[in-house]
């Protein structure tokens, strides 16, 4: 897991959002805010979930359940690309090992 780079300040300045909103999102589940030191930092995959919220939220209209759903069925497609991928590696080593054999 990459270390937290960017304090919780910071990123609310540069997304336009205020602290309690990414705190709030923290509350629902959507990201995870880490404490160092008593300072509050987040990971790039957490930056990268606040900017898909504030989207969904302003471009689309969803409220806080919509989004949770959507950042739930994402995650869901994330991990079965990655299950297809290494399936796909299976396959391909055991297509070599099959013509080897021929």
């Amino acid at each position: 897991m990459p270390s937290p780079i960017c304090s919780i300040t910071r990123v609310a300045q540069r997304l336009k959002v205020s602290v309690r909103t990414i705190r709030t999102y923290e509350t629902e589940g959507f990201i995870t805010i880490e404490r160092i030191s008593g300072r509050c930092y987040l990971r790039p995959e957490d930056i990268e979930v606040i900017a898909l919220v504030n989207r969904l939220r302003r471009d689309l209209g969803a409220n806080l359940a919509g989004v949770g759903t959507i950042l739930e069925m994402r995650q869901t497609i994330l991990d079965l690309k990655e299950r297809l991928a290494l399936l796909e590696r299976e396959t391909a080593g055991q297509r070599v090992k099959s013509r080897k054999k021929v």
